[in-house]
């Protein structure tokens, strides 16, 4: 697909792609994380370290809550902003391997 590209060029945005495809891959553990410690009214998310890893995942889950309000009573927006975390890591690991360059 991308055979016309110098070789330093492909190896660059291979390592670019495999980096942030391995950030994704630790964003969506923490956005795991954050969605099983809403289920538990017990634990506060204003204390340490549920407070940092709400901070650094609301941004992303506040998005998808706006596009898409919720349904009935189940709020399904956090199932397509996996949906979406997920294909794009996905896509990103696949460049990563080198798929689509040479």
């Amino acid at each position: 697909m991308l055979t016309f590209l110098p070789i330093q060029l492909k190896i660059a945005i291979q390592l670019l792609a495999s980096g942030v495809a391995c950030f994704l891959q630790i964003y969506t553990v923490l956005l795991t994380f954050r969605l099983y410690c809403s289920w538990f009214p017990n634990i506060n998310m204003y204390h340490q370290p549920f407070a940092t890893i709400g901070t650094a995942t609301d941004f992303y889950l506040r998005f998808w809550r706006s596009w898409m309000p919720p349904q009935l009573v189940i709020d399904t927006s956090p199932i397509f902003a996996f949906w979406v975390l997920d294909f794009v890591t996905d896509f990103l690991s696949k460049i990563g391997e080198g798929r689509f360059l040479y």
